[in-house]
């Protein structure tokens, strides 16, 4: 599968990709993406450092949260 440029560096949120018709549900269940946390995938080849799971865990966070507080603002 061809990797888009847009996710092969940094995380993004799978709802949101299905939504804008770049992914399916299926193709996100595939060996090519790995699920950082609930929500938030990576391209299996991307470098899992410091930097990737912070912006996971913000993309995460940003999510659950009801009203966008400070903390996320950069979401």
């Amino acid at each position: 599968m061809r990797v888009p440029s847009w996710v092969s560096n940094l995380p993004f949120v799978g709802a949101d990709a299905i939504a804008a018709g770049l992914l399916t549900k299926r193709q996100l269940t595939g060996e090519t993406w790995l699920r950082l946390f609930p929500t938030v995938y990576a391209w299996r080849e991307s470098p899992l450092d410091h930097r990737t799971w912070c912006v996971g865990a913000g993309l995460f966070l940003c999510g659950r949260s009801r009203r966008r507080s400070r903390a996320c603002g950069w979401c």
